[in-house]
């Protein structure tokens, strides 16, 4: 790390880490970049907008891991609680099925009928193509395998748990039997499938209360208490909500000796995160803790300032006068009242608006390019901007909606 850094009259700045998360999930990192909107450098008497990006040796660079966030101590202290709920209710956890036990289930049913079944039930059901009574009509078949298939089955105590594929293959039917009962309307229902409804109704129940059972949950809870958590998820996800507000939240569903250890966790951990999220992010770098590798560029970005404070404000914005004259006629071509413009008066109109510089090493050999946005204030060229980009010793022009 190194010293604060001054440019013209500015002395406050700080950097970002400039990463991004590409589709398949690789964190890229690019470098560092001034935050947007919040930078300015003092320039020919004025202070303009100031954006750089630095791309150091070796960026950009794949599998990139953000830094955690550094804790004051007094958070520190404030996550002990919730990181001793969490640690304790780790213990209670059950794993879920293991793929051996998935294995098991089909000594139990014929497994193969059984998936093809869920495929026919989820390719008609989802049909959209299809209208509703052409759905359920075409699905009576396939419920009424379904219960044929399943009707007498006998699990061992170990199997009946409600958080393998098998139930969740069942709750699946339940949801399109539940439908289409609640639905009827006068409809004739097939025998077979009502007996299936009745069924999957009790039986799903008594794997709901095994895994209960299982999990250490005395019971389920009932539409008032799903209502009531409802209502703390709605207060922790709330952003305009006090953080204590949303903090108490986070405790009191995590409290909550109804739902699975592994759902009162994430609720702690929701609280873990509200804290951190107060924290003024990691990948921010204040201007007295610039990383050394960052040192040589600092130098050649204050060294393209200077050189732009020394060459001046006149000399600049006659040379975007004289460049841009012809699109600023042009553009005012049969405006009333307009005389012609000429460089004099067209540089007195031009002003800078910001900066970008971007700096880049490869192989040891540190690059700069610069980009001065230039408008001018009697709209001579409906807000446009007039660029200059400065690389390598040769300035080009760019006209810029």
């Amino acid at each position: 790390m190194r010293n604060s850094f001054t440019f013209g009259d500015k002395t406050s700045f700080s950097f970002e880490l400039y990463t991004d998360l590409w589709a398949d999930g690789t964190r890229v990192f690019y470098g560092y970049r001034t935050p947007e909107d919040s930078t300015q450098v003092a320039i020919w008497g004025k202070n303009v907008d100031l954006h750089i990006e630095i791309s150091p040796e070796g960026a950009p660079m794949k599998g990139y891991t953000m830094p955690e966030p550094v804790l004051p101590a007094h958070l520190k202290e404030q996550i002990v609680p919730y990181e001793s709920a969490i640690a304790e209710l780790e213990l209670r956890v059950i794993p879920a099925p293991s793929p051996e036990m998935e294995e098991e289930y089909a000594k139990y049913y014929d497994a193969d009928t059984f998936y093809e079944l869920m495929r026919k039930a989820t390719s008609i059901w989802k049909d959209k193509e299809r209208l509703a009574g052409e759905r359920r009509r075409d699905v009576f078949p396939v419920l009424t395998e379904m219960y044929r298939l399943i009707a007498g089955i006998q699990l061992p105590g170990h199997l009946r748990r409600d958080d393998g594929r098998f139930a969740t293959v069942l709750s699946f039917f339940f949801s399109i039997l539940t439908d289409i009962v609640k639905t009827a309307d006068g409809e004739d229902i097939p025998d077979e499938v009502t007996k299936f409804y009745n069924f999957l109704d009790l039986f799903l129940d008594e794997l709901i209360v095994a895994g209960n059972r299982l999990h250490g949950l005395e019971r389920s809870m009932t539409p008032k208490e799903e209502g009531q958590l409802s209502e703390l998820e709605d207060i922790i996800d709330s952003e305009n909500k006090p953080l204590e507000k949303r903090l108490r939240a986070c405790e009191k569903a995590g409290a909550n000796e109804l739902l699975l250890p592994a759902d009162r966790i994430d609720f702690y951990r929701r609280a873990i995160e509200l804290i951190t999220e107060t924290v003024e992010p990691e990948n921010m770098i204040q201007s007295g803790e610039v990383p050394d590798e960052l040192a040589p560029h600092i130098e050649l970005i204050r060294s393209q300032i200077d050189t732009l404070e020394g060459e001046g404000e006149t000399y600049w914005t006659k040379l975007i006068s004289e460049r841009f004259l012809e699109n600023a006629n042009l553009w005012m071509e049969g405006v009333e009242g307009f005389d012609g413009l000429t460089a004099e008066r067209f540089a007195k109109a031009i002003y800078l608006s910001s900066i970008h510089i971007e700096t880049d090493e490869k192989d040891g050999t540190l690059n700069c390019t610069t980009e001065l946005y230039f408008r001018e204030t009697e709209d001579y060229l409906a807000g446009h901007f007039m660029v200059a980009q400065i690389s390598g010793g040769k300035v080009d022009f760019n006209f810029m909606g």
